[in-house]
């Protein structure tokens, strides 16, 4: 075996491994500041949801 084939097949595992890989999204929640109570209640309950689920969490605050 030379070294040429080595390294490809180095490679080609290194990018199968990639592709199998799960990306994880970050989840973003944008909030603002006159927000009701009912969907505060909302955004709430995604967040846990999306917790539980193990994704990463972005909350956005607007003030504008």
């Amino acid at each position: 075996m030379d070294y040429g084939k080595y390294v490809f097949k180095q490679q080609k595992q290194q990018s199968q491994n990639k592709n199998q890989s799960k990306k994880t999204d970050v989840k973003t929640i944008k909030i603002t500041y006159k927000i009701g109570e009912h969907d505060l209640d909302i955004r709430r309950n995604q967040a846990i949801r999306f917790a539980k689920d193990g994704h990463p969490l972005k909350i956005s605050l607007q003030l504008r």
